[in-house]
């Protein structure tokens, strides 16, 4: 339909040329003692031509053309055709020529073809529907192939007999028995039974209210498997505040909420992601918006301006903020310690709960290494300080968990009759021993970022204040506070998921899940 559209097109231009000059559409031709053509000479080539023609018995008619091209009309005798038309050709003469039902008036021949135009827009906008609904039928089997792929490995069939076997929900067992029923009748047999661990059922989340927008948080991180706990809860509230912490600003915090609440009104797709992952972004960053509000106010700024603080100043503050921020580390840390063990109970690993590095050892260690190291700083940091006499029996603890980490391979090895040679298990012992040892002095460190950040936003309105003397009040205002918000927040955010990610959830997250995903149809 598109080509005989751009064909009507074209020879409707070149009518137009012979409408132009009144001349009629069906004038070439040959005749008994003349033949006749018309076409487009390009202009460089029309002194050539006349040369050429010199000798022959010839009318030759030059009109303007189109484009670079002279519209010319050649009438000569019949017998000097064939030389006259070979030298054309190589003058590159484009020849017009009509269908055959393209006869005299060219005014009217163009109604025809506007008539012709017409009708194929007519037509091609019926087939253009055609195609929709034909492509929306095949989209309704492209469905349904891609539903019966899935469902293929789990299906087992005779020519009188179809055998399922798949996950369901608990919840949605009975709304099942009633589908099938419905679709069948009672020519069907159902059995169910609880999931197994050697099985590998799928995890399906299933969070009440707004904690189901932060799933994105835990499916990013990885599927739970389904006999552990699922870690969404934690995982906001402590994404939340750590956010609140480093970006604590009632302004930045506002605009932050205004353009979550506006993704997440949003129903259409947008930077290549879908509306419903759009919205749960818009959701999180409204929510990190309002925590950053209620910092805030704890902090006495509000675009970068400062305010009565509720509690402290962290550009005024840094050793208070830092002090804090390390201290929330720590217990962020014991609380991972102490779901591992949770978790490692739950699965009957007792041996891993209590000898491990990231167990019940492992939390005695980090919990007692804390309370040292608080001793050494405030004692001078000497070293004589681990065996004052008040401190040495947790010195001494310290040593002895440090030596059961190291020995766990081996233990573990003797328990289990593995039969593993001792160099190997002592190698083992010693990777386990320097592992608790960097991680647990890293992972506490990280957690200054969450009071550099603090501070950093108050050093950045006194930049703002300073530049003010230069620029003028509003312009540096303005500048900083969109620094603040986008490269400030942003990096807020990723710092608050690195933290939650690596530092925290890697004391007790598996991550040897998979999400149940319901075929649909």
């Amino acid at each position: 339909m598109l080509v005989i559209k751009n064909w009507f097109l074209v020879e409707k231009v070149y009518v137009q040329l012979f409408a132009k000059y009144d001349l009629p559409v069906d004038i070439m031709g040959d005749f008994t003692h003349l033949f006749i053509r018309a076409g487009l000479l390009p202009i460089q080539n029309l002194p050539l031509l006349k040369d050429y023609l010199k000798p022959y018995n010839v009318v030759l008619n030059v009109y303007e053309g189109i484009r670079k091209d002279y519209f010319i009309i050649l009438a000569g005798s019949i017998e000097d055709k064939d030389e006259i038309l070979n030298y054309l050709s190589i003058l590159n003469f484009e020849e017009i020529r009509f269908p055959e039902d393209f006869k005299g008036n060219a005014s009217e021949v163009l109604q025809h073809i506007d008539s012709e135009l017409a009708t194929i827009k007519v037509e091609a906008k019926e087939l253009y529907k055609d195609l929709i609904n034909f492509a929306e039928d095949l989209m309704g089997y492209q469905r349904f192939f891609k539903y019966y792929k899935e469902i293929y490995s789990s299906l087992v069939f005779t020519k009188n007999l179809a055998i399922f076997k798949g996950w369901i929900l608990e919840d949605k067992y009975e709304e099942l028995v009633k589908g099938v029923r419905e679709l069948i009748g009672e020519k069907f047999y159902i059995e169910y039974e609880d999931p197994h661990e050697e099985d590998n059922p799928p995890t399906y989340l299933s969070n009440p209210g707004i904690l189901r927008r932060f799933e994105l948080l835990t499916r990013k991180r990885g599927a739970p498997n389904y006999f552990e706990f699922d870690p969404t809860p934690i995982f906001t509230a402590l994404f939340l505040v750590m956010y609140g912490i480093m970006f604590g600003d009632v302004g930045g915090g506002l605009i932050l909420m205004s353009i979550g609440l506006l993704l997440y009104k949003l129903k259409k797709p947008l930077l290549g992601l879908s509306y419903r992952a759009i919205n749960n972004l818009g959701f999180i960053l409204s929510s990190a918006g309002f925590m950053a509000i209620i910092f805030g106010f704890l902090y006495g700024e509000s675009f970068l301006l400062p305010m009565t603080p509720m509690w402290i100043k962290p550009i005024k503050n840094t050793i208070e903020i830092s002090i804090i921020a390390i201290v929330f580390g720590l217990i962020q840390l014991v609380i991972g310690l102490i779901l591992n063990i949770a978790v490692d109970i739950k699965n009957g690993e007792y041996f891993e709960a209590v000898l491990s590095w990231k167990g019940l050892a492992g939390l005695i260690y980090y919990i007692v290494g804390i309370y040292l190291a608080i001793n050494f700083i405030t004692g001078g940091m000497t070293l004589t300080v681990f065996i004052r006499e008040d401190l040495l029996p947790f010195t001494l603890l310290e040593i002895i968990l440090l030596t059961l980490v190291y020995l766990k391979p081996t233990i573990e090895n003797i328990m289990h009759s593995e039969g593993k040679p001792l160099p190997i298990t002592l190698v083992e012992g010693l990777q386990e021993f320097i592992e608790m040892f960097i991680t647990y002095l890293t992972n506490s460190v990280s957690y200054i970022r969450l009071g550099a950040f603090a501070i950093a936003h108050g050093a950045l309105g006194e930049a703002a204040l300073v530049f003010a003397g230069l620029v003028g009040f509003l312009p540096s205002y303005i500048l900083f506070n969109v620094i603040a918000i986008v490269i400030e927040g942003f990096a807020a955010g990723i710092q608050s998921i690195r933290l939650l990610y690596y530092e925290f959830s890697t004391k007790f997250y598996r991550n040897e899940g998979r999400l149940f995903k319901p075929l649909k149809l």
